[in-house]
């Protein structure tokens, strides 16, 4: 996507969803609004992807979310990850977040959950860093940035629930609108 398209996905957004929070930063418009209303999995492009983390920035299918969304247990028993910095950290570096299982009478929680493209995005860029310094600033960066996210996926979160928005839309209605919206 140009920057010069970035206006228009903004006004079609507004438009449909004029309550909807802005777009963050870590996303683009596009991304952003794939994340919100497209059921597809990020992962293979099939439909029926409504395991939505927010604050992950992620959306699979069930085929596709074991393999990619994984609980700080599984972290620590995953070798290949060789973590430069205690796992006690790793939620304030990586967007993490707490997964319940069941139903609503019976919730199980399992853990922090995180994305596993993030985790092995992060341990490479720490470990590319050579000096105490640079990581040091990195992990301030990044402290910084999951705040920022942990804050708007609160907010999407808010706005889901108060306007009954389900894990999935027909985007097939939504597409006059959108059509419309583009060419006024």
């Amino acid at each position: 996507m140009s920057n010069k398209a970035e206006p228009i996905w903004r006004a079609a957004r507004r438009a449909q969803h004029p309550t909807l929070p802005p777009c963050p930063k870590d996303l683009s418009e596009p991304q952003y609004a794939a994340l919100v209303f497209e059921p597809i999995c990020q992962s293979c492009g099939e439909a029926g992807a409504y395991n939505i983390h927010y604050r992950l920035r992620t959306r699979h299918c069930k085929a596709c979310y074991s393999s990619n969304v994984v609980t700080g247990d599984i972290i620590r028993e995953l070798r290949s990850l060789r973590l430069p910095f205690p796992l006690y950290k790793l939620p304030d570096l990586v967007p993490s977040e707490s997964v319940r299982l069941g139903s609503p009478n019976r919730m199980v929680y399992i853990g922090l959950c995180f994305s596993l493209t993030q985790v092995r995005q992060i341990i490479v860029k720490y470990a590319s860093l050579r000096n105490s310094a640079a990581q040091k600033a990195y992990i301030n960066s990044r402290i910084a940035s999951i705040n920022v996210i942990r804050e708007h996926a609160e907010e999407l979160t808010k706005w889901k629930a108060a306007i009954s928005l389900p894990d999935y839309e027909d985007t097939e209605s939504n597409v006059p609108l959108k059509v419309e919206v583009l060419l006024e």
